[in-house]
């Protein structure tokens, strides 16, 4: 007996996905303290979760690890695509231009910061030796 497949997500519950993690950015993301706990970054995957399901018809609802490993899948997939634009336009010689950037993208890519793409400014390599 074979599992069957989730449906794709749909544009609006990525939407909904995107704006209450752009909202809840600074609890699900931040460090464990007095403040946030695991139980607080819970209710609030919960409360996106039932946001998304709310839009969804009852055949097709999701569950908290579904809505996460999205949010993840969908981080990887952007980080990559912005740093290989970022590469390419840092190649010698012509060649095709970098692949554009949906505007989902890019709300990502403000949301989850720069360093994540470019790295530390300023930051030094620990692969590099140096012989005097």
């Amino acid at each position: 007996m074979s599992k069957r497949r989730s449906p794709n997500f749909t544009s609006q519950e990525i939407q909904i996905l995107i704006d209450e993690v752009e909202k809840n950015k600074s609890l699900l993301f931040s460090q464990h303290s007095n403040v946030v706990t695991n139980s607080a970054k819970k209710k609030t995957w919960e409360a996106t979760c039932f946001k998304i399901n709310a839009v969804n018809d009852t055949d097709n609802l999701r569950t908290v690890e579904e809505i996460r490993k999205k949010w993840t899948c969908y981080v990887s997939s952007t980080k990559q695509k912005l740093a290989e634009n970022k590469r390419e336009t840092r190649r010698t010689g012509g060649g095709p231009p970098p692949n554009s950037v949906s505007a989902v993208e890019e709300k990502i890519a403000g949301i989850i910061g720069n360093t994540p793409i470019t790295g530390i400014e300023g930051g030094i390599d620990t692969c590099e030796t140096t012989e005097e």
